[in-house]
């Protein structure tokens, strides 16, 4: 995840920002709560998000994570 925002707006703005950094970035909701997450892209399994995560972190983005959902 990059990012998570109350504002629908905002989350947009970081959706277009990754995609022109090259990401498959979107937008999506959780049941749970009633924040626009947005995500660099969707993986198979927890062990490609890791190796995804740990990639991104190292080109300079430390506010990253993983939501499982």
């Amino acid at each position: 995840v990059a990012g998570s925002f109350s504002v629908e707006a905002n989350a947009d703005k970081m959706v277009q920002k990754l995609k022109s950094e090259g990401f498959n970035a979107e937008k999506f909701v959780t049941s749970k709560r009633n924040f626009f997450y947005v995500s660099y892209g969707a993986y198979n399994d927890r062990t490609e998000a890791t190796r995804e995560m740990n990639r991104i972190k190292a080109g300079g983005k430390e506010n990253v994570w993983i939501l499982n959902y």
